[in-house]
């Protein structure tokens, strides 16, 4: 289509439905591949650097640290691998200890997404057609254990260590990735003994806003027309979110941040208290890698949706004549 602008009188071909397409598809792709790509590079190299720094590190010692942490400060204790074997929760109805449990996972066997999935159908298959409250809670148990098993894989294998604030528990491989224990212990102290880390935790959800709502509105929106002066309250929040798309995007992550490297600074704290300083060295060079991570994602966010923006936008210009 060719349109004639009245001022200036310049000619220019508006873009095709097609073209459209391709540019926000082609956009989309881009900057996908750059927010999923590089957290994931970055982490598998940091992750080596974790492990090499927990090979050499006496996981006795390190043990005995917690424990003295845990004890010392009333905060909870160390979980039984049996306990944590038979786990057979409700989400929903539980009532979460007021203080922390610390799971480890070191010496607990790993079943294959196969084995898990089928050993789920079996059990849930008898209470799926059923309607019965009764029913209903039991599948709710066979479903949280299974997201349980697939969780603790990355666990078990040291690419991950979690803390779980429903239940209050801290998922870890004391052999593997022990040096994170005490940022997870971290998160509990934030987020259950502190006003400021309570709130903060509220806010996680707003990365919903960041990774989908603002990049498809961003992506969705026409390129600003230099020849439209008038614009309504609506059109000017729509070009300054398509505007600063990126750095929109990478805000809504800063609640994740700043709960990350709290956790990191109540954890650092803690493990100064009962660690030998060599050991305390090797805890907060873990906790640096870590909060590394989270930095990373953030830019890679901010780069991904200004990528796709600006790429669905050159695809589409018109091209003036």
């Amino acid at each position: 289509m060719t349109t004639i602008n009245s001022v200036n009188r310049t000619q220019s071909d508006k873009p095709s439905t097609w073209t459209k397409i391709k540019g926000m598809t082609l956009g989309t792709a881009v900057g996908v591949g750059i927010y999923s790509a590089t957290p994931l590079v970055a982490a598998n190299s940091l992750l080596k650097r974790v492990g090499k720094i927990n090979k050499n590190v006496d996981t006795v010692e390190l043990r005995k640290g917690v424990e003295e942490a845990l004890n010392k400060n009333d905060l909870g204790r160390f979980e039984s691998e049996e306990a944590y074997k038979t786990l057979n929760v409700d989400v929903k109805s539980y009532d979460a200890p007021k203080k922390i449990r610390i799971v480890d996972v070191s010496n607990h066997e790993v079943k294959s997404f196969k084995d898990l999935y089928k050993s789920f159908m079996k059990n849930s298959s008898k209470y799926m057609r059923k309607n019965s409250k009764e029913a209903k809670t039991e599948l709710s148990k066979i479903q949280t254990n299974f997201i349980f098993e697939y969780l603790k894989k990355d666990v078990v294998s040291g690419k991950q260590s979690y803390f779980l604030p429903s239940f209050n528990e801290v998922w870890v491989n004391m052999e593997k990735m022990g040096t994170s224990v005490f940022h997870e212990i971290g998160h509990f102290i934030c987020r259950k003994q502190t006003k400021f880390g309570a709130n903060v935790a509220k806010m996680i959800p707003l990365k919903k806003l960041g990774v989908f709502v603002i990049p498809t509105l961003a992506i969705l929106t026409p390129q600003k027309s230099e020849s439209k002066k008038s614009e309504n309250t609506v059109d000017k929040a729509r070009f300054f979110i398509k505007d600063n798309a990126g750095k929109l995007s990478a805000l809504t992550l800063m609640p994740i941040l700043i709960d990350e490297l709290n956790a990191s600074v109540k954890g650092n704290k803690l493990a100064k208290s009962v660690l030998t300083p060599e050991m305390y060295k090797k805890v907060v060079k873990t906790n640096r890698l870590g909060a590394l991570t989270y930095i990373i994602k953030c830019m890679s966010l901010a780069a991904g949706v200004f990528a796709a923006n600006n790429i669905k936008d050159y695809i589409t210009k018109p091209k003036t004549v």
